[in-house]
């Protein structure tokens, strides 16, 4: 089917759209589990979107759906194409293509804007040079008062420079082509830097989490890295070890960043950093890091005070959340391992064995299930592989779906 995008109204063209250019396809758009799973709790449905720079094309489509109006900006006339023609049924979406830095019909402010890859790929290669500092203030003058954003910037000294098997700033092809590297002095290359330029905007509620263990593949998206205990650095050390990235590439880099663990240097090196203002992902003080597993599924993990908890922090304030507007009293329990969780496959054998040699009786009063989401019956109450399964109980609870039982 050939779509004649011109005559569609979803695709603009604007000052600087580079006609022979696709970000997407030299360099591909990466959007982890992890960088979804907290786009998923920044976007409300019904807000106005903009989505700046490459992005993946299945994420287009889904904040296309979620979104009251979804605007994508890229300076590639190739990879607005590909945008518009996923979206021409989206009759509150639209493609801009050209340079945020010079769109002669303004872009306007919105509720959310993402931006989830880097700077350097937003602003058009064939006008003037621009800074970093002016992308980005170009970026935060499209959220709205009291709107959220999310930004990835890259950290051109993180570990990912070294653990590469080719670096792209090696190599002598368009893909390589960085306007905003090498001399650009307002760039930030280390946190306070970052924390400095941020703390020149009216964005509130911010939290910047480091991205490990590389720039292609952050798999990890980790809070408050500065000021973690013993066990929370060899949990952050574990999971950058363990992450799908380095399963992919070849034996050195994993070699290295095993040196960068053993050096205590882990946290002092993330690929780069992950921006959110406008609504709290992460508790404050507390290690926190979303790890993407090799499914596509997000696993949480905190730790605080020495102990390491696994769960999901969204799910469980939203539960709160719901239960209160019900006028039902209840708060969070802070749980000294992962009791209802994955990590506790190991032992429900064990533990089904234990119980088989306990007599169960029928209970006296009506039980919730949160396997079921309904009254659990006589039969389910008295089986001991009903209490031998704490993983079924991840993830958004059915019992709070059954309102009329309340």
């Amino acid at each position: 089917m050939t779509i004649d995008l011109e005559n569609t109204g979803l695709m603009r063209l604007e000052r600087g759209a580079m006609q022979n250019w696709s970000d997407v396809a030299r360099m591909g758009a990466p959007a982890s589990a992890a960088v979804r799973e907290v786009v998923a709790n920044l976007v409300d449905a019904g807000d106005r979107v903009l989505v700046v720079g490459p992005t993946a094309l299945d994420l287009v489509t889904e904040l296309a759906d979620l979104a009251g109006a979804l605007t994508v900006l890229t300076r590639s006339i190739p990879d607005g194409a590909t945008y518009a023609e996923a979206l021409v049924d989206r009759p509150t979406a639209q493609v801009v293509c050209g340079d945020i830095l010079n769109v002669e019909q303004k872009l306007g402010e919105y509720d959310v804007v993402l931006v989830l890859d880097d700077l350097a790929r937003v602003p058009s290669l064939e006008d003037v040079t621009p800074t970093w500092t002016a992308v980005f203030e170009a970026v935060v003058a499209c959220v709205a008062p009291g709107g959220r954003l999310a930004l990835a910037v890259e950290n051109e000294l993180g570990l990912h420079r070294i653990t590469s098997l080719r670096s792209r700033y090696t190599q002598n092809d368009d893909a390589a082509w960085d306007v905003l590297a090498t001399f650009d002095a307002s760039r930030p290359r280390h946190r306070d830097a970052l924390d400095a330029a941020l703390a020149t905007t009216e964005l509130r509620e911010v939290s910047v989490a480091d991205l490990l263990p590389t720039w292609d593949e952050h798999t990890l998206l980790a809070w408050n890295t500065m000021s973690i205990d013993d066990e929370g650095r060899t949990l952050l050390d574990a999971l950058t070890l363990a992450s799908p990235a380095l399963r992919r590439i070849g034996a050195d880099p994993t070699r290295v960043t095993r040196a960068a663990v053993l050096g205590g240097r882990l946290a002092q090196m993330p690929s780069g950093w992950f921006v959110v203002a406008g609504r709290p992902v992460a508790a404050s003080g507390e290690l926190e890091v979303l790890a993407s597993t090799l499914d596509g599924g997000v696993i949480r993990f905190e730790c605080a005070a020495g102990t390491i908890r696994q769960g999901d922090r969204q799910i469980a304030i939203a539960a709160q959340a719901l239960l209160k507007e019900k006028g039902i009293a209840a708060r969070r329990v802070r749980t000294s391992h992962a009791f209802h969780s994955r990590l506790m496959d190991s032992v429900v054998a064990e533990f089904s064995a234990f119980l088989s040699r306990v007599t169960l009786h029928e209970p006296q009063i009506p039980l919730l299930s949160n396997i079921t989401g309904t009254t659990m019956t006589a039969a389910e109450a008295t089986n001991p592989a009903t209490w031998a399964r704490p993983g079924d109980a991840v993830g958004p609870d059915p019992a709070l779906e059954q309102e009329q039982s309340w």
